[in-house]
């Protein structure tokens, strides 16, 4: 009878634990989203260009979730929406389309929006948006 109650003791245990672990791992990655986070659109805009200055087309550009490819123009804009605390976001530049506009070196740049001044936000959990314009001159690859 004994070994019959401590058994039932330690299923109700473990699912009492079961649950309010549970709680803690969805909170953790929930609640910062269903409590509301101050967050802000982060933008970086610019030109693309080769070491003689002109244009390239067909470059990616991302930053953290989102990408754009460059125009005939070699411009490119990207905005992402983050928390409004986020203060240096990582730009990549790839060449995506082998040797059709010349063949270029991947480069990273750490764009910084702490200074940022932000407009259009409503004063609540949208503190608007912060544009930086970022030009870059890629770097050829060249075979020898």
């Amino acid at each position: 009878m004994k070994i019959h109650f401590l058994k039932i003791k330690n299923w109700i245990l473990a699912c009492v634990a079961g649950v309010i672990w549970g709680s803690f791992s969805i909170c953790f990655t929930s609640c910062r989203m269903a409590y509301g986070t101050p967050e802000a659109d982060y933008k970086v805009k610019g030109t693309v260009r080769d070491p003689q200055g002109n244009p390239i087309e067909g470059i990616e550009v991302s930053m953290a979730y989102r990408s754009s490819v460059t125009d005939d123009e070699g411009k490119y804009s990207i905005t992402v929406r983050y928390d409004a605390w986020s203060s240096h976001l990582t730009v990549r530049f790839s060449d995506i389309d082998s040797t059709e506009n010349g063949l270029y070196a991947d480069t990273t740049v750490v764009v910084d929006y702490s200074n940022a001044n932000f407009t259009g936000g409503h004063g609540e959990w949208y503190e608007g948006t912060a544009t930086r314009e970022v030009d870059m001159t890629m770097r050829p690859i060249i075979d020898k």
